[in-house]
């Protein structure tokens, strides 16, 4: 099974630079109220990625091109709670108030002539350690601007605190038809598929970068299979109960769990296929923070498939620099099961 992207670097080679390009970034060396990455590139396609560290209270309000008008909407839900809207303001709340370390990823499809469409997934840290577990949110917005693409991102704190040293705000972007040329922002670091069916999937020793974009699909095997996320560091698994995650299967009201000794995906064993995207932020110094989408097919069209939007947090400081998925049932993970690991600073 050929898992390698079009248009990031692998570590089997160099394919076409036609996927996500860095546009702007700003990282803080000190505690501020804005971050912005100037004047960028129109790009069809946006990620951005937000960080921040908290220097007291802070909340992201995130704006397009120095639009500061009554022209954003967005539909958000906090912890798995009913939806809440937001009409004609001056912004997007890309996170909840807090003095913690959070991680936002969002999508944006920025074609100039349409309102421009933003899914955001954002974790918090919470308090520290995993005896609690962190905060969720996910939000769908739109910048009701039919004129312009957006050249310009800004995070303004409105908080007594401050966006702390470290926070950052990195914008990528890629066109529809974009060309092969420049350096991909996600890197190929590690790709591996099994050969039999087994229990274990791993990275292996990996280059450590402050953030891991971690694609992972776990086929048919024989028996109950029920997928686990580990990290470690110096290419040793962490096992102990140094995990915590908060999750909501099938729309269902949230669950949490703390002191774990892993990062449950699939939160029901199943004896079919899934798959799994986690985005990780592994800043030195930090806990990680750990954002993830999964799918489960339960087998065939006359049942529905099972979603899962899970975040979590590893409460180790140090960078994580190996990823892996263990079964934590009683069969085994089938054969061309797979995870392939991307990074960045």
């Amino acid at each position: 099974m050929a898992w390698e992207k079009l248009g990031t670097t692998s570590v089997g080679g160099a394919p076409p630079s036609t996927s996500w390009k860095e546009l702007g970034r700003q990282t803080l060396s000190g505690s501020g109220d804005v971050m912005t990455t100037g004047t960028i590139t129109a790009k069809d396609n946006l990620m951005i990625l937000y960080y921040g560290d908290g220097d007291g209270d802070m909340i992201n309000k995130l704006t397009f091109n120095d639009d500061t008008g009554n022209n954003y909407a967005y539909r958000l839900s906090d912890g798995g709670a009913t939806d809440s809207t937001t009409t004609s303001n001056a912004f997007l709340e890309f996170a909840t108030s807090s003095s913690s370390n959070e991680f936002s990823v969002a999508n944006v499809v920025n074609i100039a002539n349409q309102e421009k469409l933003v899914q955001l997934n954002h974790v918090g840290q919470n308090t520290a350690g995993a005896g609690t577990a962190p905060r969720r949110r996910e939000l769908a917005g739109k910048w009701a601007n039919t004129s312009n693409a957006i050249t310009k991102v800004t995070a303004t704190n409105s908080q007594s605190g401050s966006f702390g040293s470290g926070s950052e705000l990195i914008v990528l972007g890629y066109d529809n038809d974009e060309a092969d040329s420049g350096t991909n922002f996600w890197q190929e670091l590690a790709n591996v598929e099994l050969s039999s069916e087994g229990d274990s999937l791993s990275s292996g020793t990996i280059t450590a970068k402050k953030y891991y974009m971690v694609r992972v699909s776990m086929l048919d095997g024989s028996g109950n299979s029920a997928p686990t996320l580990r990290l470690g560091t110096g290419g040793s698994i962490d096992t102990g109960n140094n995990y915590a995650y908060r999750y909501a299967r099938d729309g269902a009201s949230d669950s949490t769990a703390t002191s774990q000794q892993w990062v449950q995906g699939q939160v029901n064993p199943n004896t079919s296929h899934s798959n799994e995207t986690y985005f990780i932020s592994n800043i030195s110094g930090q806990e990680k923070l750990i954002i993830c989408h999964g799918a489960n097919s339960k087998g065939g069209a006359s049942v529905a498939p099972q979603r899962t939007e899970i975040v979590a947090k590893w409460a180790n400081t140090a960078q994580a620099n190996v990823i892996a998925i263990a079964n934590d049932d009683s069969g085994n993970f089938g054969v061309g099961s797979h995870i392939q690991v991307f990074g960045a600073d």
